[in-house]
């Protein structure tokens, strides 16, 4: 999905430039023909406008819903428009006007910043500062004060996902049970690719528009054979690093019980997209601990509604849920006749909830992942998280949206090393996962973006190429220094 870059009537107020994005430098709204520019100009726009039509299209299903009033949905509606307004005007990002410890620290990063506005900061830096706005509009409004906008896109993805979820729950199946190292092995990288091909299923990337999934008359939509498909789609692919390194890292620690050492493997997935992705998540978290590879795992979600699609709380509750009680059955005729039925989904979706009861699955959500920073600087604007993060064999950053912030927002030279771009982000071995949809990319071979450009010049724009990339580059925390 290239981005068709439309140039605005009226540009008086806007710094743009009509250049690309420039190698070696951040991200940025100020050049026209970039992707940043396009999200900024029409493709957020459209999304605060799919939600103003909701609420104007089904104001009394959201008032009854969140016991709202008219007054609240209309000021609602007006509070996105000035937002709207704001951005397509480069205006200065505005104070939030919420009084808790997340705000205040919001407030405080603005007034650091040097150019707050849309266009002229960082592209990350307003996309994030959008999406916390939104937010706010709704805590502005005591009735709208829990209001999911993107509540029903993410609902209607997750539907039209199930025919696939059942198709893997099928064969994770057989994934699950102890197996030799070799099948393990093979098994643990096949899910890794199913978490990347996973997250084409961005709806931020869509403005919210539904999935086209359709696998044709008497066909299933088997998204292993997706992973076959899209072999050469994988511009990086560190996967057997990875596994590699979880596994010796999962035997090290293991090993360590017998000299007075804490043996609990965990694991962490800083997660993406409901629906369709994070039900993968879940899949490779099932995996890791069936396969006694690890003993815990983290799910790093958002406080609140963030990016579209991102996962919250009651998304992740939702996911489990719907797995566990969707009724789904189709007979198969290509590739051979078969039976496809949701009863291995709702098997594995009631371990998954016995796995979260039980705190081998756990649930966190710290605000530094809805924050504006990019995280180089975690382990000074949120050392608990940075801490945290140390405790894990390796962690799994998903989508593009961390991969943006991994990469500090900036457009590298193509073929610049992971563990160079994270610019000193080494808590733990950190691995990303993530489909393409952002001008900007590392550790690619010599010559391969410039062979990319040659097929399409906006294909780091589409979701349709990948990369796994690993960095087991790993550096404690400075110790405290105690008076």
């Amino acid at each position: 999905m290239g981005a068709e870059l439309k140039w605005p009537i009226d540009t008086e107020h806007l710094p743009v430039m009509k250049l690309k994005q420039p190698i070696n430098v951040p991200l940025c709204g100020i050049y026209g023909r970039s992707f940043a520019y396009y999200s900024l100009i029409e493709r957020i726009p459209r999304i605060i406008n799919k939600i103003i039509d909701q609420c104007k299209t089904e104001g009394s299903k959201i008032k009854l819903a969140c016991d709202a009033s008219d007054k609240d949905l209309n000021n609602y509606i007006q509070q996105l428009t000035k937002i709207k307004t704001d951005l397509v005007t480069n205006q200065c990002y505005e104070l939030i006007n919420v009084d808790t410890p997340e705000a205040r620290k919001w407030n405080a990063w603005i007034k650091s910043q040097i150019e707050p506005r849309y266009f002229t900061n960082l592209w990350v830096y307003s996309e994030c500062y959008i999406y916390r706005r939104i937010r706010e509009a709704g805590e502005l409004n005591n009735g709208l004060s829990s209001f999911d906008p993107f509540e029903d896109q993410k609902r209607k993805a997750f539907d039209s996902t199930i025919e696939m979820m059942c198709v893997v729950a099928e064969k994770l199946t057989g994934m699950l049970a102890c197996s030799d190292k070799k099948k393990q092995r093979e098994d643990f990288i096949t899910l890794i690719k199913l978490c990347l091909w996973s997250n084409q299923c961005d709806l931020s990337l869509t403005d919210g528009a539904d999935l086209d999934l359709d696998a044709g008359a008497g066909a299933i939509l088997d998204p292993f054979e997706i992973i076959k498909k899209f072999k050469d789609k994988v511009l990086v692919d560190d996967s057997e690093k990875v596994v590699d390194y979880v596994i010796a890292k999962a035997e090290s620690i293991a090993r360590s019980s017998g000299k007075g050492g804490d043996n609990t493997v965990i694991f962490d997935i800083v997660c993406d997209n409901a629906g369709y992705e994070f039900f993968a998540d879940l899949c490779l978290a099932h995996f890791l601990v069936s396969q006694k590879i690890v003993q815990k795992v983290r799910f790093h979600i958002k406080s609140i509604p963030w990016f579209v699609s991102d996962v919250t709380l009651r998304d992740f509750n939702y996911v489990i849920k719907a797995c566990s009680e969707v009724s789904f059955s189709k007979t198969v005729i290509r590739p051979e006749p078969r039976e496809v039925s949701s009863e291995p989904l709702k098997r594995i979706a009631r371990q998954w909830r016995q796995l979260v009861d039980d705190g081998v699955f756990v649930v966190m959500h710290d605000d530094f992942w809805t924050s504006p920073h990019v995280y180089k600087d975690m382990k000074t604007s949120s050392p608990e998280l940075y801490r945290a993060l140390r405790a894990a064999a390796g962690v799994v950053l998903k989508g593009d949206l961390n991969c943006r912030k991994l990469l500090n927002e900036v457009h590298w030279p193509p073929t610049t090393a992971f563990h160079h771009a994270l610019q000193g982000f080494h808590p733990t071995a950190v691995i990303s996962v993530r489909t393409v949809k952002a001008d900007l990319i590392c550790g690619l071979p010599p010559g391969k973006a410039e062979e990319l450009n040659q097929i399409d010049d906006q294909w780091m724009q589409t979701g349709e190429y990948g990369t796994i990339l690993f960095c087991d580059k790993v550096e404690p925390l400075e110790k405290t220094v105690e008076n």
